[in-house]
């Protein structure tokens, strides 16, 4: 409606937006995806899609216990809790809200957790989730994670624009999609193990050491981003290629034939040229 222009984006120092209730209403709105009991006994709506609705507190969505996928993003949600113990859950999007913290149970169907651009603080913990391949939890300001490798499922790992300062519990061998970018990285020991990862996005971090960052990439990785760290003050592509002789692009720039010939003129130096001759 047109009153509605005023509260829309406050000003600083005005209260927070105040939450829409949830009423039968609200979830009859979002719920779809018709289909079978996992008993095959009775047919129950598996989705609930609330995205951008405003809403806070989620308890009248504890009831629903036979949903499979949930959306709540974009809302003003504060505590994740009342959809924690629902445990048919495949997928659960709580992306942009107001989240500060999360403890969660060990959900034994969810494959997908996207936690990105809420306010969680702190250290992460994963409890033991045998089907998650989605953990999303970029754009937060998470300092660390725990339990993240009793997931062996684990595919994509994002962490990009939290505080992470090491890489300790996030290199996991099964993820083939890892960001890192945005972070306070100081060093990027730990991901020795990601061998299915072919390119890595390490920009905008505090990385100093050229020689420790190489020391620590895994086998697979032909493209490096350093962009915005400190080493890159100093640093010479061809050194770089010297010691990692099988990127292909670095820095978003594609090693050239040049770069090439002249990092292999360092590894494998012609015979001296002074030798008798025979």
């Amino acid at each position: 409606g047109v009153g509605r222009m005023a509260d829309e984006a406050p000003a600083e120092g005005e209260e927070e937006e105040q939450p829409e209730e949830i009423n039968e209403e609200t979830i009859a709105s979002g719920l779809s995806g018709l289909d079978k009991t996992r008993d095959g006994k009775s047919i129950v709506m598996t989705k609930l899609d609330l995205p951008s609705r405003r809403l806070g507190d989620l308890t009248p969505l504890a009831l629903l216990g036979h949903l499979r996928h949930i959306d709540v993003s974009g809302n003003l949600v504060k505590d994740l809790s009342p959809l924690l113990g629902l445990d048919q859950i495949l997928s659960l999007n709580a992306s942009g809200n107001k989240l500060e913290s999360v403890s969660l149970p060990a959900m034994p169907h969810l494959q997908l957790l996207d936690l990105s651009n809420n306010l969680i603080k702190g250290t992460f913990e994963c409890p033991d989730m045998p089907c998650l391949r989605h953990l999303l939890l970029g754009q937060n300001q998470i300092e660390g994670a725990v339990g993240l490798d009793k997931n062996t499922q684990l595919q994509r790992l994002e962490f990009h624009q939290n505080k992470l300062t090491n890489c300790e519990g996030i290199g996991l061998p099964s993820v083939r999609h890892l960001t890192l970018e945005g972070n306070e990285l100081t060093d990027v020991k730990g991901l020795e193990k990601v061998s299915l990862i072919t390119a890595l996005d390490l920009k905008g971090n505090q990385l100093a050491n050229i020689e420790e960052v190489v020391a620590a990439m895994p086998e697979g990785v032909k493209d490096l981003d350093l962009q915005e760290n400190p080493l890159m003050e100093e640093l010479d592509r061809v050194k770089v290629l010297v010691l990692m002789q099988r990127l292909k692009v670095l820095n978003a720039a594609p090693i050239t034939e040049e770069e090439a010939a002249a990092a292999d003129l360092i590894i494998n130096p012609p015979p001296a040229e002074d030798a008798a001759p025979a």
